[in-house]
């Protein structure tokens, strides 16, 4: 699955559940968490392997760097204004999966809580 896609489908997931039926209806819940669940698994996928070229890339120009004659300091100052746009990538996407995954607890709970309510007033 692409990024984009990915992405798309996890923030629209994750406002259904803000709608009047994300907070009333234990089935319209469980199916937009189930959705937000496979969608925020992909990203994590797509995450952990920017991650992982990342740490290689740093490492690649800071072997670089070093073998130029920069010093540690200089070479990873360098390296952080180098790679600033991919760091804020990683950053933002590990925010999205981290509060979506927080997103789907609660919304377990609300159902849960929906049901206990239900099953109270019969």
């Amino acid at each position: 699955m692409l990024l984009a896609t990915a992405e798309k489908g996890m923030l629209e997931s994750r406002d259904s559940l803000r709608k009047k039926e994300g907070v009333l209806l234990p089935t319209f819940i469980s199916e937009q968490i189930q959705r937000l669940a496979q969608y925020t698994g992909a990203v994590e996928e797509i995450l952990a392997e920017y991650e992982s070229e990342f740490i290689k890339n740093e490492a690649k120009r800071l072997k670089e760097y070093m073998e130029s004659g920069k010093s540690v300091n200089m070479a990873t100052n360098l390296i952080k204004f180098d790679l600033a746009d991919e760091r804020a990538e990683i950053a933002k996407l590990t925010r999205l999966v981290n509060s979506s995954w927080k997103i789907i607890g609660v919304s377990q709970s609300r159902i849960k809580h929906l049901i206990a309510e239900a099953n109270n007033q019969i």
